[in-house]
């Protein structure tokens, strides 16, 4: 195909040098510009596929990549779209791929409402978690879980032996209003693990701070309570004890292996989750769900910690915020926001 003074001008037939002419003039005939038109479009919609294939395939690789999940962090902007996304895609999860279930082998058990009152899930999943030592007093396991068209994520569980590690609020200034990831956190403290806390905004943590028998933050009467203190751990209502150390957050999930709220039976919304829970033995477990891109309704979070044999629970803050970081452990929840507030475990030192 060839221009000549703004005209195209084809072969008729195909490797033909010679353009047909008019019989009558000598002229050469016009071919359509649509031809044109057509052989640029195709060609610039074909390289507009290639580009977007790879993008994806180099986005895949960087998802991967630490370093590259942090920059994304630290940018503002990018966060904002990452969070967007992500509850985009929960809700699109929530509302197309329906049951949630938990894998025992070759067997999937569906998460559903009945469960909150089914006396076979409580600690049903104990025997299922195969944990593994981090520490004195620190185990670190997952429960492996499948939406029912094959999503797959897991909630890591942090099991901690209070007779043996110690719990401590960690924050990044004596306002509990300066944030950090819980990574750098843990890292600047010596904390074994640590995972994000209550509920915060601009101003700061919103509820009860209380570190090393210090009120950071005032109590807010609507929120429960994770107190800690020596060798023990309270989750309920608000309670007179001398805690050392103490965080608020809601909703309240079980107590005394009930389930005590409103809110934890129909709170629907999917979100990434992390939760604080007391089991019969005086164990504390942190828990996080580590999915990106898909989480868990409250009373399906419920459920699990009842498998996992609690028997008082609260949730923590979540979406974004939820954050679980184990110091050489196979398991990690990656960080989206940096917050005020977090959890660290400690081995208990040998000279209390």
């Amino acid at each position: 195909m060839i221009r000549t003074g703004g005209r195209w001008l084809r072969p008729h037939r195909s490797g033909q040098s010679e353009y047909p002419r008019d019989a009558t003039n000598g002229e050469p005939i016009l071919c359509a510009r649509f031809d044109a038109h057509m052989y640029y479009v195709v060609n610039t919609l074909w390289r507009v596929f290639l580009a977007t294939v790879g993008l994806l395939l180099l986005g895949a690789l960087l998802w991967q990549s630490d370093q590259f999940h942090r920059f994304l962090v630290q940018t503002p902007w990018a966060r904002e779209l990452a969070e967007f996304v992500a509850e985009a895609v929960m809700d699109s999860h929530h509302q197309n791929l329906g049951r949630l279930g938990v894998v025992h082998g070759e067997r999937w058990d569906p998460l559903h409402e009945e469960a909150l009152s089914d006396s076979l899930w409580e600690g049903s999943l104990e025997s299922q978690v195969s944990y593994s030592r981090v520490s004195s007093g620190i185990q670190i396991g997952s429960v492996p879980i499948r939406h029912e068209h094959g999503t797959n994520f897991s909630l890591v569980v942090t099991k901690v032996d209070l007779t043996k590690a110690d719990v401590r609020v960690l924050t990044n200034d004596s306002l509990a209003v300066k944030r950090d990831f819980a990574e750098a956190m843990a890292k600047n403290t010596g904390a074994i693990a640590a995972i994000n806390a209550g509920f915060f905004d601009e101003k700061g943590a919103r509820g009860l701070v209380l570190k090393n028998g210090k009120e950071l933050r005032a109590p807010n009467r609507t929120h429960g309570y994770l107190l800690l203190w020596d060798e023990g751990a309270h989750i309920g209502p608000a309670r007179t004890l001398e805690a050392e150390n103490a965080i608020q957050s809601f909703p309240l999930l079980l107590i005394n292996g009930e389930v005590i709220s409103d809110t934890a039976k129909n709170m629907e919304n999917v979100a990434r989750r992390s939760a604080a829970a007391l089991t019969s033995k005086g164990d504390l477990l942190l828990v996080a769900s580590d999915a990106e891109l898909v989480g868990l309704t409250i009373p399906q979070l419920t459920v699990l910690l009842r498998g996992l044999g609690a028997r008082n629970a609260i949730a923590l803050d979540g979406g974004a915020s939820s954050q679980l970081y184990v110091r050489n452990a196979d398991y990690r929840v990656r960080e989206w926001d940096p917050i005020p507030v977090a959890l660290g475990v400690f081995p208990r030192s040998r000279t209390r």
